[in-house]
């Protein structure tokens, strides 16, 4: 038996028990504890660790290791001795020397034994004081992870893509305040600490919920718990004659741990020309991978943050720009600019931002963009640009970001809230690529019909066949001939016969659609007869009858750049076949009816 060892991230959780259900943080150690193993107390109730910092509401929290109570001095003992002694000296004063000496000698032991108790703790709870607890707002929490890829197809090298490592950043926002000022006041009296003296500042912990599969390029950062730590130097708003900047802000960068890393990026752009266009219109199909995402949890697709195209002005100026039904971009713009990679040559530069993204389009993980030129589309030339699409979810497995505050309980989320899924957490995983795509493999497609009603130098020649009954008889024999030459005959409709200027005459009108197979491709074809048919004792005798052909093909080929004849040859020559048959069946059924 083979065995694997894959690599997992950790994940926050109880340090006595393991239980993911984490409450709060040891705001010593910052260790995360359940409700269970944490050891919380109200400031005011417990110690006097943090009284008169105006945090008298908030729970300091404790793990077993560093579970305490730090007391406070005995100013009632020194107080309760010092009355003691004056009295005793008021009754030794009257002559009760008895009473009066054992109330001042005791009353003076008591205060001097208050005393020296009081200095002792106040030197060790100073010795040992916690650092300054700072409480400022949270603005936002961002964690962004980024995905760069380069990717290129060309004629030779055929679609490649080149990636880059995984990369994030996770910021926190904060806002110092007024209350935060008048605290360090407040800390450096409770503690005689001078004006000058560095005062170290504790602004709470950060903890990452969820597989944390990433590791921080700042080394003092660790997962998925770590500490705030700063100095008032470090902080301008504290800072005894500093500036008064109030903000705050945590900028970290990290990276995916090793074995955790994607293999390829799920990233695919198709270029393609529009059938029926004229070569006038380019398509380029964006493609994701659903599965996208960290383990068995995928990223699920938020919007486009923006799509850069870069197209040759040779191809005239853009009509359109045209996005699948539903998807709304907040801003376009296109025109001719100076390239950006060569500011010497004008380009055609195609901008959309925001686009937002249907459901639809959503679960079909595809993206439709397509952009009508002027003139043609050249495939020797090549598109490029830029894409940027953000997923909601971190790569790393991150799936909330909580702060802790400086005693170690946890924070309000700023104001949407932090969920674990959405866009209101800030969480986040960018998928960017640069691209350069030639159109020298491109397949187009495009319907030919002949004759070509927009082109007026096209052959439209009706063919005038006299002697020839538009009758039943006439179109079955064509409808024969037609099957005999592998053309399949669809459908057959006669409109009702209409009377002519004289009372034998009736006017025909016969529609004959069919399909001609080449190469596998269909030819659809269409024959019209219409005329005058001359009736004498009930019977056709004589008539004329005028036909038109007309076929229309899908070619996805260029007769320009083969030796072999194109598809749009074979449409033409499918035409120019079919009259001829046509001639030919009718004429022949012309000459049997005579000798019949």
């Amino acid at each position: 038996m083979n065995t694997e060892w894959k690599p997992r991230a950790p994940s926050a959780h109880c340090y006595e028990c393991g239980s993911m259900d984490v409450v709060a943080v040891c705001h010593h150690c910052g260790r995360p504890m359940c409700r269970e193993h944490g050891v919380s107390a109200e400031v005011a109730q417990r110690s006097t660790e943090f009284t008169g910092l105006n945090l008298d509401n908030v729970t300091a929290w404790h793990c077993t290791e560093h579970d305490h109570t730090v007391d406070g001095g005995l100013r009632w003992l020194m107080i309760s001795g010092a009355a003691a002694a004056v009295l005793g000296i008021i009754f030794l004063v009257g002559t009760a020397y008895w009473v009066g000496g054992s109330l001042a000698g005791a009353g003076g032991a008591g205060a001097t034994l208050g005393y020296v108790i009081s200095h002792r703790r106040r030197s060790r709870a100073t010795h040992a004081r916690p650092p300054f607890p700072l409480v400022p707002t949270i603005e936002s929490i961002s964690l962004t992870e980024s995905v760069h890829a380069d990717i290129r197809f060309d004629e030779v090298a055929g679609y490649q893509v080149k990636k880059l490592p995984a990369t994030g950043r996770l910021t926190v926002d904060m806002l110092l305040r007024q209350a935060d000022r008048d605290r360090l006041d407040r800390y450096r009296e409770k503690y005689r600490l001078a004006a000058e003296e560095p005062v170290p500042v504790s602004i709470g912990f950060v903890m990452l919920r969820g597989p944390v599969g990433l590791e921080f390029d700042n080394r003092h950062a660790t997962v998925p718990v770590f500490a705030l730590p700063s100095r008032v130097s470090d902080l301008p708003f504290l800072a005894s004659g500093g500036a008064r900047d109030r903000r705050y802000q945590i900028d970290l960068t990290h990276h995916l741990r090793p074995g955790l890393e994607i293999d390829s990026i799920p990233l695919w752009l198709t270029p393609a020309l529009v059938a029926e266009s004229d070569r006038r219109t380019l398509e380029l199909d964006v493609g994701w991978d659903k599965d996208f995402g960290y383990e068995d949890r995928a990223l699920e697709i938020d919007r486009v943050n923006e799509i850069r195209l870069i197209a040759p002005v040779g191809w005239g100026a853009v009509r359109a720009i045209e996005l699948d039904e539903g998807v709304q971009a907040s801003r376009r713009s296109f025109g001719r600019k100076p390239d950006p990679d060569d500011p010497d040559e004008v380009v055609h530069l195609i901008r959309m931002s925001d686009l937002r993204l249907p459901k639809a389009v959503k679960e079909r993980c595809r993206l439709r963009v397509v952009v009508h030129f002027e003139g043609r589309v050249e495939t020797a030339d090549s598109i490029r640009g830029s894409i940027d699409l953000r997923f909601r979810h971190a790569l790393s497995g991150v799936s909330e970001v909580q702060v802790y505050h400086a005693l170690g309980g946890p924070r309000r989320p700023p104001r949407g809230g932090t969920t674990a899924t959405g866009r209101k957490s800030g969480i986040a995983t960018t998928l960017t690529a640069d691209f350069s795509l030639s159109l020298a493999k491109v397949r187009y497609q495009d319907a030919l019909m002949v004759p070509d009603p927009r082109e007026p130098t096209s052959d439209s020649k009706l063919m005038e066949l006299e002697g020839v009954i538009p009758d039943h008889r006439t179109v079955a024999a064509l409808t024969d001939a037609l099957s005999d030459n592998n053309c399949y005959v669809k459908r057959v409709v006669e409109n009702p016969g209409s009377n002519g200027p004289s009372v034998d005459e009736v006017r025909r009108y016969w529609d004959i659609s069919g399909r001609y197979y080449e190469r596998l491709f269909p030819i659809e074809f269409r024959i019209t007869l219409t005329g005058n048919e001359f009736r004498a004792d009930g019977d056709p005798v004589r008539g004329n009858t005028t036909v038109a052909v007309a076929v229309r093909g899908v070619y996805t080929d260029d007769p320009r750049v083969t030796e072999e004849p194109g598809m749009q040859q074979i449409i033409k020559n499918t035409w120019k076949n079919l009259c001829a048959q046509t001639r030919r069946a009718l004429e022949e059924s012309k000459a049997s009816r005579q000798l019949g």
